[in-house]
């Protein structure tokens, strides 16, 4: 069994309130891409999210899409 881990990731990733990090990819990111290529964010961590459980399940969906996108452009 998996345990949970709350520690902050090796990078830094743009938070509300913070200056502009940049962006270091010849394109222009993909919708709920993070600061950091290849790191999505959806559900209630998005800054203005409903908070709602059919919206997380649909932006995790969707990520899911931009995922494979991103994984293919690094191959």
């Amino acid at each position: 069994m998996a345990n949970p881990s709350s520690s902050s990731p090796q990078h830094s990733v743009k938070l509300y309130g913070q200056p502009n990090l940049p962006w270091t990819l010849n394109r222009e990111p993909f919708y709920l891409e993070t600061s950091v290529p290849g790191s999505f964010a959806a559900g209630d961590v998005r800054r203005g999210s409903v908070k709602r459980v059919a919206s997380a399940v649909g932006e995790g969906a969707m990520v899911i899409a931009f995922v494979h996108k991103y994984l293919g452009e690094t191959q």
